[in-house]
C-alpha cells in the first residue's frame, strides 16, 4: 500500500530509514512486531529515534505520517486498479501494515478499498511480506493460483518473496507508476492510457 497506492511525502527519507532498519536487527524486530500486529506504531518511535538522526519533531512527523499518510494517493495507480477490475481481473490489496493505537481498533489504511475483492493486512493475519504465506493467503482468498496473478509492490525483497511462490512480480521503483502501468499492460492486455 505504501509506495504504491499511497505516495510518501519524502520518498527518499523513507527508503533511507528502511534501508537503515534492515541492518539493525532490533530495528527489524520492531517493525516486523509492528507489521504482525503485536504493537502499535507509537512503541516504533524509541527504536527509529536510534536509527534516524533526527529531532523528537522529526521522529514525532515520521510517525504521524505512516499513521496519517493515507490520503495521499497515487490515483493513477487507483484508476489502473479499478480499470483492470472492471476488465474481469480479481485484485486485491496485500500490505504490511500495523496499528494506529494500542487498543487494535484502527489500522494504516486507506478509507477506500470497495475497488480490491480481498484485502490482507499484516496486523490482521500476523503475517507479513515477504513470508510465502501471506501471499499464498492472498491468492486463496482470491481463489486462484499465485501463478496466476501479477504482484506489484516498491520493494525487492517482496517481489521476491511474491516470484518465491510463482506469482509474476513488477517493482514500482521510486514511485515510478509510468514504468509499472507499461508492464502491467504488457503482462494483462489492458492500456491504462486515457
Amino acid at each position: 500500500m505504501g509506495g504504491v497506492i499511497i505516495k510518501y511525502k519524502n520518498t527518499q527519507s523513507m527508503v533511507d530509514l528502511f534501508k537503515k532498519a534492515k541492518t539493525n536487527p532490533e530495528a527489524m524486530k520492531a517493525i516486523t512486531e509492528w507489521d504482525t500486529g503485536k504493537i502499535a506504531i507509537q512503541d516504533l518511535q524509541p527504536v527509529l529515534a536510534k536509527l534516524h538522526e533526527a529531532s523528537k519533531e522529526e521522529l514525532d512527523g515520521i510517525i504521524k505520517g505512516i499513521a496519517t499518510n493515507t490520503k495521499n494517493l497515487d490515483h493513477t495507480v487507483i484508476a489502473a486498479v479499478k480499470k483492470l477490475r472492471a476488465n474481469g481481473f480479481k485484485t486485491a490489496l496485500l500490505t504490511n501494515n500495523g496499528w494506529i493505537d494500542h487498543e487494535h481498533k484502527k489500522s494504516v489504511l486507506v478509507d477506500d478499498v470497495s475497488y480490491f475483492d480481498v484485502v490482507v493486512e499484516s496486523c490482521k493475519v500476523k503475517l507479513r511480506k515477504p513470508d510465502a504465506a501471506i501471499y499464498l493467503k492472498t491468492t486463496e482468498d482470491l481463489g486462484i493460483a499465485p501463478e496466476a496473478c501479477i504482484f506489484v509492490d516498491d520493494l525487492a525483497m517482496n517481489c521476491t518473496g511474491a516470484e518465491a511462490v510463482g506469482m509474476t512480480s513488477i517493482e514500482l521503483a521510486g514511485g515510478d507508476s509510468g514504468a509499472m502501468l507499461k508492464k502491467l499492460t504488457e503482462l494483462t492486455g489492458v492500456s491504462f492510457d486515457n
